[in-house]
């Protein structure tokens, strides 16, 4: 993020990393600044592709529905909360839930959206070689369909 190769997230820093928002039991990846506007953002790593899609989750995920309800009342509270897909995988051309594995994370998801949620995407992996991440350019395109 510091390097600003993020589409949507350039410009904004890390100030906290691992946070229970509001003391809740729930903890979210970061919390970023930008020119004083906060942004909460927890960040998912998507390694299942399917045709070309990459879907997330691949299997049910509880701590990802907790997440998405804390998101919820932060946007309700009048703060900025975002989602980032990071996808592991380079045969991957789109990023949408996995309907059939977890429905009620998907619901969750589509309504979170709905109400503000902002989602970022991005391709990445670990080059061992180089010790370190490389980003692909050309996000993968997110559907909630």
């Amino acid at each position: 993020m510091e390097e600003e190769l993020i589409n949507g997230l350039v410009g904004y820093r890390i100030i906290r990393e691992n946070i229970r928002p509001g003391g809740s039991n729930v903890r979210l990846d970061f919390l970023l600044v930008d020119d004083g506007n906060s942004l909460y953002l927890e960040v998912k790593s998507v390694t299942h592709v399917v045709d070309g899609f990459a879907l997330f989750p691949d299997a049910p995920t509880l701590r990802g529905k907790r997440q998405l309800l804390e998101m919820l009342k932060l946007l309700k509270d009048g703060f900025e909360a975002g989602l980032m897909f990071s996808v592991q995988r380079p045969d991957a051309t789109y990023i949408k839930p996995n309907c059939d594995v977890d429905p009620g994370f998907a619901n969750l998801l589509w309504v979170s959206v709905e109400k503000g949620l902002k989602i970022f995407t991005l391709k990445a992996a670990f080059a061992p070689q180089k010790n370190a991440v490389i980003i692909w350019p050309n996000e993968p395109p997110f559907s909630l369909q």
